[in-house]
């Protein structure tokens, strides 16, 4: 009897667990979970960092051992549109400069033989048909920072004169005239701005002292490589009223290297004359900066004779 009912109950067991085994779900096997990741955004640069990032994006870059431009003055002069070209030459090795004294195009009438023409420092004056070239020849580089950039000159091949067949310096990374950091100005981002599918970081600039010296009042910047877009200059001329002016100057990439396309200001400038009679007036003054090449070889004395001028840069 306890026999039998042993066997009845294992039995019963038994259909229990293959009843149980067709309808339970199996259990997963567990799995381990990814770790998590933080999806917050880098920190955002700080104004004094975007700066120096454009510092050293200038610095790095290069430019052909001699670069060959035309330089265009214009101007607003009464009813009349006065307008000038220049055939000008930069040595960036170095940072010499040279500029053709006469125009190779210009909208002045020929300069009357019987009068006088006397200039002093870029200010004209005496009688003379047509416009004077406002404060002088512009011996004015295309490859220059306002101070951002510090000098990196390299020796040059030769450093003969006339009759050297070889004048030509090494390739080298920018260079500039005074060296600013991001400490000699308070620095605020205004805003982050859109313009010709490229987004710019739009400082404003404070200098914490010598404003004479650090010029640069706001700057457009690229988000994606830092390069210079534009800039707001407190004066681009060491003296007289050019270094007074708010100019704006814009930068272009041409032919892989990074050059100032044009620097205008809005202001009107009263020159010439003496005691008020002879004045022009121009209104508003744009230099541009075109028609580059680059020149294998240039005689080393095109850079050393030039003629005293106010429109000098770098100064």
């Amino acid at each position: 009897m306890d026999l039998l009912r042993r066997t009845t109950l294992l039995g019963v067991l038994c259909l229990a667990m293959i009843a149980a085994s067709g309808t339970a779900k199996p259990t997963p096997s567990p799995v381990q979970s990814a770790p998590s990741r933080d999806h917050r955004a880098s920190p955002p640069l700080t104004p004094d960092q975007i700066f120096a990032s454009a510092q050293e994006a200038a610095r790095e870059q290069i430019y052909p051992p001699i670069v060959s431009y035309v330089v265009d003055v214009s101007s607003q002069v009464g009813s009349h549109r006065y307008e000038e070209e220049f055939q000008a030459w930069l040595r960036p090795a170095d940072g010499a400069q040279a500029t053709i004294n006469e125009p190779i195009a210009t909208t002045n009438k020929p300069i009357n033989p019987y009068g006088y023409d006397i200039n002093i420092l870029g200010i004209q004056l005496g009688r003379r048909q047509g416009v004077a070239t406002p404060f002088g020849i512009p011996q004015m580089s295309p490859v220059f920072w306002f101070g951002m950039v510090e000098p990196r000159p390299l020796p040059l091949k030769s450093a003969g004169r006339s009759g050297d067949s070889d004048q030509t310096p090494l390739p080298y990374h920018q260079i500039g005239r005074i060296t600013v950091t991001p400490h000699d100005y308070h620095i605020v981002l205004v805003d982050r701005e859109a313009a010709e599918n490229h987004l710019f970081y739009h400082l404003r600039l404070e200098p914490l002292a010598d404003a004479g010296t650090h010029r640069i009042r706001e700057i457009w910047i690229d988000e994606q490589n830092f390069k210079v877009w534009k800039l707001r200059a407190a004066g681009i001329f060491a003296v007289g009223p050019p270094s007074r002016a708010l100019w704006d100057v814009e930068y272009r990439l041409i032919d892989g290297h990074l050059f100032i396309e044009s620097e205008r200001t809005s202001e009107s400038f009263r020159l010439g004359g003496i005691v008020g009679s002879g004045v022009t007036a121009y209104d508003g003054l744009t230099y541009t900066f075109r028609d580059f090449s680059y020149p294998e070889q240039i005689p080393a004395y095109v850079f050393d004779d030039f003629a005293a001028s106010g429109a000098r840069q770098p100064w």
